[in-house]
């Protein structure tokens, strides 16, 4: 399965790599094949596997924005931090399918992606990844990031999209709530 991976990423690179250049804010397609190793024991694309994919649209537009090539030279990261899919319609071997991703907005901490599978035109699943970017230990807003690359616009507003991803707070203390286990 890690071999199906690096051959895709491998791909999409590629082809970002000699691509015509992206804004940021630009909804970048990524051409997909569904190959066997991509299935589950039902015969589709397996719920983590969407989630895999989704991962050549960030790629590609790192690379066609040149926002991960300014990223590395400072040594940053770009980690995702929380994901939430909506699944429509299954996706089996040798399908094609494409992967329309856009940067849906970003706040202080975090940078919102935003990706609908589609086969035919018709949505497949789509999904929303939070990623914050760390150089070491340090979380760096994303509009520090974006000044790499000279741009330096406000985030769009797209009422409520984002909504679902961001993180919960509790009252009063700034922190995520923990997770305590319930036997």
């Amino acid at each position: 399965m890690l071999t199906g991976y690096v051959l895709r990423l491998a791909n999409t690179l590629g082809h970002a790599a000699l691509a015509q250049r992206a804004s940021l804010l630009e909804t970048l397609v990524v051409p997909l094949r569904i190959w066997p190793d991509d299935l589950d024991v039902y015969g589709h694309v397996n719920n983590g596997r969407f989630l895999t994919l989704m991962d050549q649209g960030r790629y590609d537009s790192l690379v066609r924005t040149g926002l991960g090539r300014a990223l590395l030279a400072h040594r940053m990261k770009p980690l995702v931090a929380g994901a939430t899919i909506e699944f429509r319609r299954e996706l089996k071997a040798f399908q094609s399918a494409s992967l329309h991703s856009r940067i849906a907005g970003w706040d202080d901490q975090a940078l919102y992606f935003e990706h609908r599978l589609e086969r035919g035109g018709q949505l497949c699943a789509h999904g929303l990844v939070r990623l914050v970017t760390k150089q070491g230990r340090r979380t760096v807003p994303p509009a520090e990031c974006f000044a790499l690359i000279g741009f330096h616009e406000p985030s769009p507003d797209h009422r409520g999209l984002l909504d679902p991803i961001r993180p919960t707070r509790l009252p009063g203390t700034g922190r995520a709530p923990s997770v305590k286990q319930v036997d």
